[in-house]
């Protein structure tokens, strides 16, 4: 596969964060294509080696890195690493998990560990490269939330609030760095066919003795469809461009919706 005539990214040392499958893959496939340096890392370094030699094949080289970005060690390791290569201009993270239980049998560990991930690795990783962002006085970041963050999901109390957290995080982290030249955003995509979320729907579906195409409903409720990977992608590449400003925003991704009156 040739690469886009419009590299609009060549030169751009980009982090994807959950590269391994799903938006992540997508993100840094479109990255490559668009000419950017990438650097890549997740926790299963075996999805991670062979999404590399994939996009070998379409003529896009990156660097890996088996990252654990719930880990503050990790995380440091993950820079030390990167820094070895040359500093960060772009950062997606796009890792993320979901744990399904209802509020009664959440637990507290439950609870902490998808914070510990889903925000927590937006905290980490933000804190670990952008402060050579704002050296350089440029900077690219996007942080992947969800739409369960903003409306709820059920069975999903502990990942929606997670995710809440990101959006919150991403607008103050934006105040801090207004007309410095870093650029920070949450993207919060309704459903996406990923294996992530047909997981996800078989799981509850089973948990609650509920037909799965039924279950699967509910999560699409309003909706025609699911989002592909790459609709999301897409949203999230155009904010690393070097002319997008756009700061401090939450962009809502939903597919085509059945009516007006949808959610």
């Amino acid at each position: 596969m040739e690469k886009a005539s419009n590299i609009r990214l060549i030169n751009y040392r980009t982090l994807v964060i959950g590269a391994s499958g799903g938006i992540g893959a997508s993100v840094a496939k479109m990255c490559g294509l668009a000419g950017a340096t990438l650097e890549l890392a997740a926790r299963d370094s075996y999805r991670l080696e062979k999404l590399a030699k994939n996009l070998q094949y379409q003529g896009i080289e990156s660097s890996i890195t088996e990252c654990d970005i719930s880990k503050p060690r990790s995380v440091r390791n993950l820079k030390e690493n990167i820094d070895a290569r040359g500093k960060i201009d772009i950062l997606v993270n796009c890792a993320g998990e979901a744990e399904i239980q209802p509020l009664s049998l959440t637990d507290f560990d439950s609870w902490n560990r998808m914070f510990a991930i889903n925000a927590g690795g937006s905290f980490l990783s933000t804190q670990a490269f952008m402060p050579d962002m704002l050296q350089k006085g440029w900077g690219r970041i996007v942080l992947l939330g969800s739409r369960a963050g903003l409306s709820g999901a059920p069975f999903l109390s502990a990942y929606a609030a997670s995710k809440q957290a990101i959006v919150g995080f991403a607008r103050s982290v934006a105040r801090e760095t207004e007309g410095k030249g870093v650029t920070i955003n949450a993207v919060c995509p309704g459903p996406v066919d990923t294996p992530m979320m047909q997981k996800l729907i078989s799981r509850i579906a089973q948990r609650t003795a509920t037909p799965e195409d039924s279950m699967r409903e509910v999560y699409m409720a309003g909706f025609k469809r699911l989002l592909f990977p790459e609709e999301v992608a897409e949203v999230i590449v155009d904010l690393c461009l070097p002319e997008s400003e756009t700061s401090g925003q939450v962009i809502e991704i939903d597919p085509e919706p059945c009516s007006q009156g949808s959610l």
